[in-house]
């Protein structure tokens, strides 16, 4: 290690090469280079330039900053290129996390500088974590100050243990913010207090007209003409722009709400296209915050319009500018509670394309974001419904990855805080659409995660409420496709309990029900991919119930016709999502097949199923679908081989189709895996271990139709 005298350290600093060095976690690569961006072209202004401070005359520009670290050597010294760089520094700026407190390079470079004598130009700022969390008992994993930050320097250049008080700016939400705590940065290394970079000089310069004495009245004249159509060029110009922001205004406002509500995604596309087109046209000088602002509102829509046709990936790139557009607006004024509600919608549009994408831990992250922003909203005004509604939104997202988790009573418990925040405000005006649509979507979650707890008789319940909203919302409003899409999934919900619940002829109707909403909505948008799937699964449900009911011929006739359907969609567009429920309905043909006696042709199509199936799940194992549909291929193609051997097993597909059964039931991701796996046991004769299961199954009230044939099948009593 290095440590210089006071000469040496007084030579250093006359001869800095660089303003500051920025030290940090690879972890924390991105924050890095924003920062290093920030610092680098910030323009100190003009009135505080050349003055003298304790750092010495303030400079115009803070740079160069040293960033880049190569990869450092596995001896126990810092290289070279690092030491002469620390050297060269001014400043030593830390960037403070959980990541950056554990890394051995972070801790030499704080060792190094203080060993030269210049503790007292380290600066701090905090991104993530808690200061001194090693204090807390329980809480060590979240301390955010590396060892050499915590402890002082002795005066033989060792390490005492006596407590160290690091400068650091906070720029975790809640705390300074990022723009302020940047702020804070730049007023250490200046050697100024933060008010002095806050103020700005609020006078504004005045044009002054140069009067010249010696010009002829002719010439005068000709100035004041020109001056006056000047001005009314201006004036007029001013005029155009506030009508543009005006129809800009409607198309994101008005105009789009009404778009959305009759499912003209192709016109929603346009106008947000031409949104975006007007604010491309304006120079970067005219984007003033609130033209900024509409500028992510476009973004996002322009989000919502692929996620409607389940365009992942196109829908990621705009949602993620939106939430860097909000993000820098946010900072500039992190007191105004407006633009933070807007920064929660990004950070909440993020997470959602992550969750669609199976990325929980990515979700969780700016799902948390979103929670947190939510909180502060609401504890900042608490009588705000907007606020309460954001709130209860979050709860629902906690609810739903803890679902997703296993954790069933932990997402029990934040689904109840979204039913009372959402009641809430209903109870305060129940003509709201808005607060109707927050109540609807706490019962769906309900239902859905009190099914998944085997609480089959309250999940209906749960459903059948859903249900009882969106219909008296589509009496109120029956063109609005908002209402005609949750009518048609909430009596796909109750119609798929109920099933369970083994009343079939509820469910009959709840099905065909939500088959008419289906076709109404692809007579209103056909390519709403959400709205097309949705009447391909209708129709596989009914046409299982078709068979149950022996009308083999009706069932045939829609099974075929859906079937030639999604394989002409599937040869113009290669498709996952269209592939899954092509597996779901070859599925249904292979057993009716099966049910006639047709071996050969259900073998031929198990087989083909079972292949696709197989790679679909290993695409991604954590979605639902795939490994649903991988279950049933498995049992069918081990049945019909069963069939055909007579008495003998095909072991090995049985054994596969056990252990996938049991990979689900551990990943808490295939709420029916009891069921599939009694089938799985019965079917080949490894009986073990599902005397509880059916118990279980039994006591929850299950009595789907299919599962109850095959308990009287084995001679089980249930």
């Amino acid at each position: 290690m290095l440590y210089l005298d006071r000469d040496e350290k007084q030579i250093m600093q006359n001869q800095a090469k660089y303003k500051a060095f920025l030290s940090y976690s690879h972890a924390d690569a991105k924050q890095a280079r924003s920062l290093h961006h920030f610092i680098e072209t910030f323009k100190v202004p003009k009135r505080l330039v050349g003055r003298e401070t304790k750092r010495g005359p303030i400079p115009r520009r803070l740079r160069p900053v040293f960033k880049d670290r190569e990869e450092l050597p596995s001896s126990s010294d810092l290289n070279s290129v690092i030491n002469d760089a620390l050297k060269s520094s001014e400043f030593l700026i830390v960037i403070c996390s959980p990541d950056s407190a554990q890394s051995r390079w972070v801790n030499e470079e704080v060792i190094s500088f203080k060993q030269m004598g210049r503790g007292d130009r380290i600066l701090c700022i905090i991104i993530d974590g808690e200061p001194n969390a090693t204090d807390i008992p329980g809480r060590e994993a979240e301390e955010c100050f590396c060892e050499a930050l915590r402890f002082r320097l002795g005066d033989d250049g060792q390490f005492s243990r006596e407590r160290a008080a690091p400068v650091a700016a906070d720029a975790r939400l809640g705390q300074d913010g990022r723009y302020p705590a940047r702020l804070k940065l730049v007023a250490g290394m200046l050697g100024l207090g933060l008010d002095d970079l806050r103020q700005r000089d609020m006078r504004r310069r005045h044009r002054r007209m140069v009067v010249v004495t010696s010009a002829s009245v002719a010439g005068m004249a000709l100035t004041l003409m020109l001056a006056l159509a000047a001005y009314i060029a201006r004036d007029d110009a001013e005029r155009h722009r506030e009508q543009a922001d005006d129809l800009i205004g409607f198309m994101l406002g008005d105009l789009h709400d009404r778009l959305n509500e009759v499912g003209r995604l192709d016109v929603l596309d346009s106008v947000s296209i031409k949104a975006m087109e007007y604010f491309a046209n304006m120079a970067p000088k005219d984007l003033d915050e609130d033209a900024l602002l509409s500028r992510a509102q476009t973004l996002s829509q322009l989000g919502q319009a692929h996620l409607t046709r389940g365009q992942l990936d196109e829908a990621m790139s705009p949602f993620e500018e939106a939430l860097h557009v909000v993000e820098e607006l946010s900072a500039r004024d992190p007191d105004n509670l407006a633009r933070l509600f807007e920064l929660g919608q990004a950070h909440f549009w993020v997470g959602y394309v992550y969750w669609e994408r199976n990325d929980l831990i990515a979700a969780d992250e700016s799902w948390q974001h979103y929670y947190q922003i939510s909180e502060v909203l609401y504890k900042a005004d608490p009588e705000n419904d907007d606020y309460v509604l954001e709130l209860a939104f979050a709860f629902n997202n906690l609810a739903i990855l803890s679902d997703r988790r296993g954790d069933i009573e932990l997402a029990l418990d934040y689904n109840r805080r979204m039913i009372d925040l959402s009641l809430e405000v209903y109870e305060r005006d129940k003509e709201n659409e808005t607060y109707l649509q927050a109540l609807a979507d706490a019962y769906s979650w309900s239902g859905s995660i009190l099914r998944r707890d085997s609480q089959l008789t309250a999940s209906v319940d749960r459903f059948a409420q859903y249900l009882e909203l969106v219909e008296e919302a589509g009496r109120r409003d029956p063109a609005n496709t908002r209402w005609i899409e949750n009518r048609m999934l909430a009596h796909r919900f109750l119609a798929q309990g109920m099933l369970e619940l083994g009343n079939v002829e509820t469910a009959r109707s709840n099905f065909e029900a939500g088959m008419l909403l289906a076709q109404q909505l692809i007579e209103i948008e056909a390519a709403n991919k959400l709205w097309q799937i949705e009447h391909a699964m209708m129709t596989r449900r009914l046409v299982q119930m078709d068979i149950r009911a022996g009308k083999i011929e009706h069932a045939l006739q829609n099974l075929e016709s859906t079937r030639t359907s999604v394989q002409e969609r599937l040869t113009d567009n290669p498709d996952d999502d269209w592939l899954q429920v092509k597996v779901e309905l070859d599925l249904t043909a292979a057993k009716l097949l099966l049910e006639q006696g047709d071996n050969v042709a259900a073998a031929s199509i198990a087989d083909a199923v079972v292949g696709v199936a197989r790679r679909l799940y290993e695409k991604d194992p954590s979605k639902l679908s795939p490994r649903t549909a991988l279950i049933n291929s498995l049992i069918l193609k081990a049945r019909i081989a069963t069939v055909d051997a007579g008495s003998s097993q095909d072991h090995t597909v049985w054994q596969e189709v056990l252990t996938v059964i049991d990979e689900a039931e551990k990943d808490h991701i295939f709420p029916e895996a009891p069921d599939a796996y009694i089938r799985a046991s019965l079917y080949s004769d490894h009986r073990n271990n599902i005397d509880n299961k059916i118990k279980l199954l039994h006591d929850s009230g299950y009595q789907h139709p299919d599962f109850v044939m095959v308990l009287q099948e084995y001679g089980i009593d249930y």
